[in-house]
């Protein structure tokens, strides 16, 4: 019933709001679903992303399952990453088991750089998804990234659109993979990381593969 719907909608409301604002959340998968040309109406991708309406269509039904698996990332930001939450997490994004061979790949990736600063570790991240996974790769190194930025405590990463032009241009030539993305106007807070040292962090990441 609908009392039923509404108390269901505040708990995951509030799941999310343990870690950032509401709107924060929604936003990343509205904006990285916009990459991949899945350009909903604002309000219709805020009610599905927010489980307020059905998802129909199958843009819909992947905005939707992009929501879910960012759901999960979030509320196990404070568990050990471990192939077990890289898997379900892969498995709501897309429906397909990830290789255990690719999962290993990212895991040696985070624990060898874990003492690395957060940029730099999410940097490498990104780019160790994309190497690795195939389906969907671009919401699940979004994914992941955002995950180590959760786990050290820093604001999230959220690609707008005047970003979308310089990350596909990295992916296709071949160099400083997604970092455009985290260096314009690292804001989430309404606050701006430097889009030079995030540059400089993901140069010296590239070098050194």
């Amino acid at each position: 019933n609908s009392k039923t719907n509404k108390k269901e909608r505040r708990i995951k409301i509030m799941i999310v709001n343990n870690e950032m604002e509401i709107k924060f959340f929604y936003r990343l998968v509205e904006y990285v679903s916009k990459m991949k040309k899945i350009d909903l109406p604002h309000e219709r991708a805020k009610l599905i992303i927010l489980d307020n309406n059905k998802a129909e269509t199958k843009a819909e039904l992947e905005v939707k399952s992009f929501a879910e698996a960012y759901l999960y990332i979030i509320n196990n930001k404070n568990q050990i990453l471990s192939t077990t939450i890289i898997k379900r997490a892969y498995y709501l994004l897309t429906g397909k088991i990830l290789r255990e061979a690719k999962i290993k790949n990212i895991l040696e990736t985070y624990y060898r750089n874990y003492d690395e600063s957060s940029h730099y570790l999410a940097a490498l991240m990104h780019l160790e998804v994309l190497k690795n996974v195939r389906t969907r790769k671009i919401e699940f190194a979004f994914m992941i990234a955002n995950l180590v930025m959760l786990k050290k405590k820093r604001n999230v990463v959220i690609p707008y659109e005047y970003v979308y032009k310089p990350y596909f241009k990295a992916i296709k030539e071949k160099w400083s993979v997604s970092l455009l993305v985290w260096s314009p106007l690292y804001w989430v807070t309404f606050f701006m990381e430097s889009l030079w040292r995030m540059c400089s962090v993901l140069m010296t990441a590239l070098r050194q593969q």
